[in-house]
């Protein structure tokens, strides 16, 4: 997987093809961080800094602005983001203590159900995503990484008996979420 990954969808020639997009995802925060100096409001950096993060990452990888997704909006994106982001970041007592303490502790405080119940919206919203790239229908055209993926899918390729799934598209959406996270610590 990581070597088709790395020929076919992050090589040399497919990181100069989305150069446009962070040059005007970038042009979009500097605009309007100057707006905000020339009257002289405040801003909410994180929420910026997430704008031009969540905008790249969607426009790369997904092919549209996440701004017109018409089952999203950048606050609800934000929430679900955050919500990842807080269950990923505690530490589990599984992860400390053996294998059936941790993991009744974890149980019993909840824990595992809210990063179940996280990690659930997560991938009903990457499905949502396959879903209306599918209704879309620009399969063949690998404009971004999500169609590359899906026509990964329906061709079997030569580099590997190994055969991709609908599944391996999600996980590697949940990287993306992974460093949209790591990108937006501040």
């Amino acid at each position: 997987m990581k070597k088709i990954v790395g020929l076919e969808l992050f090589s040399p020639k497919k990181h100069k093809s989305f150069r446009y997009i962070r040059e005007e995802e970038g042009d979009l925060l500097v605009k309007k961080i100057s707006k905000s100096a020339q009257t002289q409001t405040l801003i909410d950096l994180r929420k910026s800094f997430f704008s031009f993060t969540a905008g790249t990452i969607f426009r790369i990888a997904f092919g549209r602005n996440f701004r017109q997704y018409n089952f999203t909006d950048m606050d609800k994106l934000e929430e679900l983001v955050l919500e990842a982001e807080t269950n990923v970041c505690i530490l589990a007592l599984t992860d400390f203590l053996p294998t059936g303490f941790g993991w009744l502790v974890d149980r019993i405080s909840g824990r595992h159900s809210r990063m179940n119940n996280a990690f659930s919206k997560l991938t009903n919203f990457f499905q949502d995503v396959i879903d209306e790239q599918l209704k879309i229908g620009q399969l063949q055209d690998n404009s971004n990484l999500v169609s590359a993926m899906l026509d990964m899918i329906n061709i079997p390729t030569n580099l590997t008996s190994f055969q991709i799934t609908s599944d391996h598209l999600i996980a590697m959406m949940s990287v993306s979420v992974n460093n949209l996270l790591i990108s937006t610590n501040l």
